[in-house]
């Protein structure tokens, strides 16, 4: 499924991110941290997507 994948690839870049931020200045921190935010709307829309698909299949 395509969310299964686009999660497995979040988290290999969690561990990316927590293994490179203590290198990373101010400014690059604060692009990643945007980027973070963004990842979270997605994620929400795919979630709030798949919660409308199940409960449109239990009907």
């Amino acid at each position: 499924m395509e969310i299964d994948k686009i999660l497995s690839n979040l988290d290999a870049s969690v561990d990316f991110i927590s293994m490179t931020k203590p290198y990373m200045n101010t400014e690059e921190i604060i692009k990643l941290n945007k980027a973070v935010v963004q990842i979270n709307k997605v994620i929400k829309i795919y979630e709030d997507r798949l919660e409308e698909e199940v409960k449109c299949n239990n009907q």
